[in-house]
């Protein structure tokens, strides 16, 4: 059994396309480990993690990294009888397998025990930021992070604040550079852009299930239905109460095309 992950920062579309390999019968996708919501419970990481240093605390230590990752996979995979076992891994959770000594300029030192394992990595970008945001901000005031029917989102506009909106635009556009300059010369690697992996229908579109099952080697998706909808369906200015405030904070920016929908 093989294990993958998929990389990227939150309401890139994660939890959709996890969903649909999920359906897959050789994949199982058990989405985000490394969040500390779920940590009372396995296959959480940090669960784990206790379990593990109850009986070795050295295994709690930096040095032990690439041990530590070693045991992790192989609980993972021994979970499921599918052949491959993917999780999910944001920007912000990519710290965890820190060594001893890392420059802080350095990537996380995961990117190194990722390529030394020739773990496949699915690298999931999201280049309209804007969308993102606003995503985030929805879900957080609709207290649903992975809704499956658009009745679970009761709260569909909002205002923004153009400052604190641009300056997520320009961290994020950082960010998203920064891991894929990183993961370039990954062995096994799958590079997605959000906008382009869902049809009009919101299925997984025929490109991408075939780019998909190439990559992890498996037979054709048979079910491209995700199981989360989005909580932005509609056009932005349908959304943003305050959207003339914001394409014009936008306009003198190399981002003003993110007022667009991908």
């Amino acid at each position: 059994m093989a294990l993958g992950v998929i990389i990227a920062r939150q309401r890139s579309g994660t939890g959709a396309l996890g969903s649909v390999l999920d359906q897959h019968p050789s994949v199982s996708s058990l989405g985000e480990v490394f969040h500390h919501d779920a940590i009372d419970r396995e296959p959480n990481y940090f669960w784990f993690l206790r379990n593990l240093i109850e009986k070795d605390p050295d295994m709690g230590l930096p040095g032990a990294y690439g041990k530590r990752f070693a045991l992790y996979a192989d609980f993972l995979k021994a979970r499921t009888k599918k052949a491959h076992t993917i999780i999910d891994i944001k920007y912000s959770s990519l710290h965890h397998f820190n060594a001893h000594w890392l420059g802080i300029l350095e990537p996380p030192t995961i990117f190194q025990v990722l390529r030394g394992r020739k773990v496949p990595v699915i690298h999931l970008g999201r280049k309209n930021h804007l969308k993102a945001f606003v995503s985030g901000q929805l879900a957080q005031l609709n207290d649903e992070w992975h809704a499956k029917s658009q009745d679970a989102i009761t709260i569909r506009n909002l205002k923004i604040d153009p400052r604190a909106c641009l300056q997520f635009i320009r961290t994020m556009k950082r960010e998203y550079e920064r891991v894929k300059k990183i993961l370039e010369k990954h062995p096994r690697l799958l590079e997605l852009e959000y906008s382009e992996i869902f049809d009009e229908v919101g299925e997984l579109c025929a490109i991408v299930a075939q780019q998909l099952a190439d990559f992890l080697q498996i037979a054709p998706f048979k079910k491209h239905k995700p199981a989360f909808v989005k909580q932005t369906p509609e056009a932005l200015r349908n959304v943003i109460e305050n959207f003339d405030e914001l394409a014009k904070a936008l306009d003198t920016t190399e981002h003003a095309w993110m007022l667009r929908d991908d």
